[in-house]
């Protein structure tokens, strides 16, 4: 979903071009779906769906992989995708830890 979503310079794009593109997947015969744009595509993702596989991990197991990807991801100086490396500061700033520690709360219920 992220290539989807991300511009160059892991900037958003336009949510009509979000969706656009998403539909173009979910059209396809055979796709994976996975990702956290719930409120932006469930309409357009969850018609086409005859599989969903919802991961209901404890906080201290989804925040934990969180931490240590990103970890990792600045460390080695990995592309979390093509042309994006991570920064501290960027998980910081695009609150991915505050995300992390809170959906597994919110998609409890």
């Amino acid at each position: 979903m992220d290539s989807l979503f991300r511009g160059p310079g892991w900037s958003g794009v336009d949510l009509d071009v979000f969706r656009a593109r998403t539909q173009k997947v979910v059209a396809a015969e055979r796709r994976v779906i996975a990702g956290s744009h719930f409120r932006q595509l469930a309409d357009l993702v969850w018609a086409q769906a005859d599989t969903v596989v919802w991961l209901d991990l404890p906080r201290r197991v989804s925040y934990s992989r969180v931490f240590r990807r990103t970890a990792r991801q600045v460390v080695r100086r990995e592309d979390v995708f093509p042309g994006y490396r991570q920064s501290l500061w960027a998980a910081w700033r695009d609150r991915l830890f505050h995300s992390a520690w809170r959906e597994p709360g919110k998609t409890a219920r």
